[in-house]
């Protein structure tokens, strides 16, 4: 039986700068009337001290009558302490070494806890990209992060009543180095999720609300403003924490980063847990809730709101990075960036606000047009389409075109992808119709869209027609989202065309991702023209296969390591081979190394000829896929060195021409060998 050998052309128009038309764009809380404590305290000293509590009793009481606001569940608590064994403490210093002391160590807790957690942008954006969830499933893992610290903390609050402080304090801070170190270990989503999720959790649950309340104790008048230093700990470790993951990630690997975390919140929680006082004496009974308080409206409406508000309230946090990276496209790098400015201008945001609650308007009044302005600028994100609208949101929120590289195209490049689309398509569909020769054309969506009448030549030829982008993206350059959302178009596009889905695609510049094979997949894309495992075999197209890249800014040890595996999917590959291309060698392009515009196509011949003449004498089947562009081969002397090459070929045995999607076919019946890639 002869060999059979096969040999289409393949006719893949509008590279990078070759397109064809014009562009694309792509709380802190306090309380106003807490006078009658202070002014108590001038005549305390004449006073039996349990009398003189119960005065301050009667008048928090009185406070309750005519101020409702998020601190009435501790006075609900102080009104149930026993008179008969507690020693008056005395009114809150409201200043002093001491006090300013405690706001400062809780600021260092809230670093270490609401910091860690106002991070978790940047494993937002990690995770998705490495552990291949949806961001919907990543962002699960901080959610029951804040969760668990608000819910553990409405129990653990009780504890500062009950003199149990320390004991349920350095049981959360050990909980969660121990959750920090195992996150380090993770490699799987169910891991993160325990380790990163439940269990710092519930230990910063362990730590937030028993400092806060300590804080709390400490100031009357400047309450506000001391809650708001301890705040700003979520800002100043949402600044330090990403930046130790940017500049760390790439140089150390993900498990020494974090490792790296955990010694830092180590060393600051031993700094606080040695340092932090409780001032009020132990409330032994009482129960653990305030039911009770539940039974007012005004309270359970306060309460409400605010959870409406914490609800939403880190939301852009988590997500400003992913969306930077995967709907805008601007780097990892430059996503976290985006993260550390929202947590930078954070820092004013909440001392300024707290400042002016306790010397003018008070804590609500504060608290409630804030909410607004917040709802309004999570509204506004509707409207970012670009790295300028993305920055300006991660302020606020707290206070044929050429795609290679986003430039403009140049207009001269234009009108040559346009004299492709017309002159250049022209010319082919005579040639292959004076040999009998059906091809496969690669179409950008953008060039059928521009130019619906040439292409419906190539159809009505009877030409196979694949998918190339929309406007010849470069893939490798594309976000997640933006190579869904472009194959999308691209398929919508083309099936509307023609009739029927297409069978094929090749990356523009062949320039692919770790995801394009998987999603062809997805999308039922029969087989791919990107990848260059063989020159002149079919294969199935590899997928899942990783390596560790050099980084000589590290050890050598840290990048000598074999490649995984290649696991074969469900995709045909045709590969790709820059030596049997026409745009390297024919097409000027000025400033772009590799390729010339001006070899002899005599020579250019002979090179591929000889390719030719090797696969025929050493392969039974072999296919010899060649890759011309209209606007270089349909310029005449490049047309004459097509007619040679036909020519010389057809005077061979068993020879003949199909389009990629019948080769494929081919392959996945059996009748093509092809090769098998494997490591």
């Amino acid at each position: 039986m002869s060999p059979s050998h096969y040999l289409p052309p393949s006719s893949v128009f509008e590279r990078a700068d070759s397109q064809s038309t014009c562009s694309h764009d792509t709380p802190s809380y306090t309380e106003k009337n807490q006078h009658s404590v202070n002014e108590q305290a001038e005549s305390s000293n004449r006073l039996h001290p349990v009398w003189s509590l119960q005065q301050e009793v009667k008048e928090l009481r009185e406070d309750i009558n005519n101020t409702i606001g998020p601190g009435e569940a501790l006075r609900r608590a102080v009104t149930g302490q026993s008179t008969a064994s507690v020693k008056d403490p005395g009114p809150p210093p409201d200043g002093g070494v001491l006090a300013w002391t405690q706001a400062i160590m809780a600021h260092l807790v809230i670093f270490n806890t609401w910091g860690y957690i106002a991070s978790f942008g940047v494993f937002q954006t990690y995770y998705t990209t490495t552990l291949g969830h949806p961001a919907s499933d990543i962002s699960w893992v901080g959610s029951v992060q804040i969760f668990l610290l608000f819910f553990i903390g409405t129990f653990s609050g009780r504890a500062i009543d009950g003199g149990l402080f320390h004991h349920v304090f350095i049981a959360g801070f050990i909980i969660q180095l121990f959750g920090v170190f195992m996150t380090s270990l993770s490699t799987k989503y169910w891991q993160l999720f325990l380790a990163q999720g439940v269990c710092t959790g519930i230990a910063n649950g362990l730590q937030f609300c028993p400092t806060m309340s300590l804080v709390s104790t400490y100031f009357s008048k400047k309450r506000a403003f001391a809650m708001g230093v301890a705040a700003t700990g979520s800002a100043t470790g949402g600044l330090v924490f990403p930046a130790i993951v940017r500049s760390l990630l790439p140089q150390i690997g993900f498990a020494w980063t974090v490792r790296v975390l955990g010694f830092v919140m180590l060393g600051l929680g031993a700094l606080y847990t040695s340092t932090l006082r409780t001032r009020l004496p132990p409330r032994k009974s009482g129960p653990l809730v305030e039911w009770s308080a539940f039974r007012e409206p005004t309270y359970v409406l306060s309460v409400f709101g605010i959870f409406l508000a914490f609800w939403s309230l880190y939301f852009a946090f988590y997500y400003v990075g992913a969306y930077g990276r995967n709907i805008i496209g601007i780097p990892y790098e430059e996503s976290i960036s985006l993260l550390l400015i929202m947590n930078g201008v954070g820092i004013p945001a909440r001392l300024i606000p707290n400042y002016f609650a306790d010397r003018t308007f008070g804590p609500l009044n504060m608290v409630i047009p804030y909410c607004f302005l917040t709802g309004c600028v999570f509204y506004a994100w509707s409207g970012v389409h670009n790295r300028g609208g993305v920055y300006a949101f991660a302020l606020l929120n707290v206070f044929w075109i050429n795609t290679t590289d986003g430039r403009p195209q140049n207009p001269t490049n234009v009108s040559r992808g346009i004299y492709g689309a017309t002159v250049g398509i022209d010319r082919l569909l005579k040639l292959w119709e004076k040999y009998n020769i059906k091809a496969t054309w690669f179409t950008p969506a953008h060039t059928l869209d521009s130019f619906p009448k040439q292409i419906a030549k190539i159809r009505d030829a009877g030409h196979e027609i694949g998918l190339h982008g929309y406007t010849h993206e470069y893939v490798s350059r594309l976000s997640v989202t933006q190579q869904l959302d472009v194959l999308t178009r691209s398929i919508d596009t083309l099936t509307t065309f023609t009739g029927q889905k297409p069978l094929g695609f090749t990356a523009p510049a062949w320039s692919t991702s770790p995801e394009l094979i998987p999603m062809l997949e997805d999308f039922g894309i029969v087989y791919d023209h990107s990848f260059m495992h063989h020159d002149v075999q079919p294969y199935w197209a590899p997928t899942g296969n990783s390596w560790t890249e050099t980084n000589y800014a590290q050890d050598a040890k840290s990048w000598m390591a074999p490649m995984t595996a290649l696991r074969p999917s469900n995709v045909v590959e045709i590969p790709a081979n820059w030596h049997l291309d026409d745009w390297p060698p024919l097409q000027p392009n000025m400033g772009t190394p590799g390729s010339h515009g001006f070899v002899d196509p005599h020579l250019v011949e002979r090179l591929w000829l000889e390719q030719f003449d090797y696969a025929y004498r050493e392969h039974e089947t072999f296919i010899f896929p060649m890759s011309i562009h209209p606007q270089v081969s349909g310029k005449p002397h490049v047309i004459l060195m097509h007619e040679r090459i036909i020519e010389y070929i057809n005077k061979h045995e068993g020879i003949e021409w199909m389009t990629f999607g019948e080769m494929a076919k081919e392959f996945k019946g059996g009748a093509l060998q092809g090769a098998k890639v494997e490591t």
